[in-house]
């Protein structure tokens, strides 16, 4: 009986090339846009039925993927500073249109470049990737709640019980912290393209923006929060 290695149909974010299960077949793989191959690009089936290595997968790699056209390359990620003030679920959707989301600050240093930044093109305070849930708590765009957080004192405050989404100070003397407000009013805001804060962001840039978008579930879930 001809000795058979297990077939290998598929990895995710990839694509297998599977010459033969028999002995002295050999599987190749590589990935998807965006992802590094981590593992053997080509196994072998051996006589005893078994492929010589592991499969390997895919991983996200953002090291070198390149700022779009207009954006801003800031440590490791590219921003987009846009002065046109509009509500914060309009800010977000334009984002994502143009294959980011709204900014996640994860440090100081990410919020104080930002601020000077926002500062020199006279943003006052942008929107940023925070809004409240009905718990009360505030989350990211990823439908986290924050490792980081950098609110100015005595925020978020929720005033009138209707603060429900989040922006940043870049002048004065609470300059590139945060505060919140009612998500309503109508500001500038800063897009974010970074990978992987929300692993939803990879199947946009391979599938495009536009087809995508009025399926993104964070959107979707921060729409329905937001109106409760």
């Amino acid at each position: 009986v001809q000795t058979r290695c297990k077939d290998i149909s598929s990895i995710a974010n990839g694509l297998v090339t599977l010459k033969s299960t028999e002995c002295g077949g050999k599987a190749e793989f590589s990935c998807d846009k965006y992802y590094k191959l981590v593992g053997s690009p080509q196994i072998f089936c051996n006589e005893s039925g078994n492929w010589s290595e592991g499969t390997p997968y895919c991983k996200l790699y953002t090291d070198n993927i390149p700022c779009p056209c207009g954006w801003k390359k800031i440590l490791n990620s590219c921003y987009l500073f846009v002065k046109n003030k509009v509500t914060w679920d309009t800010a977000r959707e334009d984002c994502l249109q143009r294959g980011g989301d709204l900014v996640i600050p994860t440090s100081t240093t990410e919020c104080v470049l930002l601020s000077q930044r926002a500062s020199i093109l006279q943003m006052s305070i942008p929107w940023i990737g925070l809004f409240r849930r009905y718990d009360g708590k505030f989350y990211n765009t990823c439908g986290k709640t924050p490792n980081f957080t950098r609110w100015y004192p005595n925020q978020p405050d929720n005033y009138g019980n209707r603060e429900k989404c989040g922006h940043m100070l870049v002048n004065g003397k609470y300059k590139a912290k945060w505060n919140d407000m009612a998500c309503n009013a109508k500001y500038s805001y800063i897009c974010e393209f970074k990978q992987p804060r929300c692993e939803y962001l990879a199947k946009i840039l391979r599938c495009g923006a536009s087809s995508m978008v009025r399926r993104h579930p964070s959107l979707e879930t921060s729409k329905l929060l937001l109106s409760v």
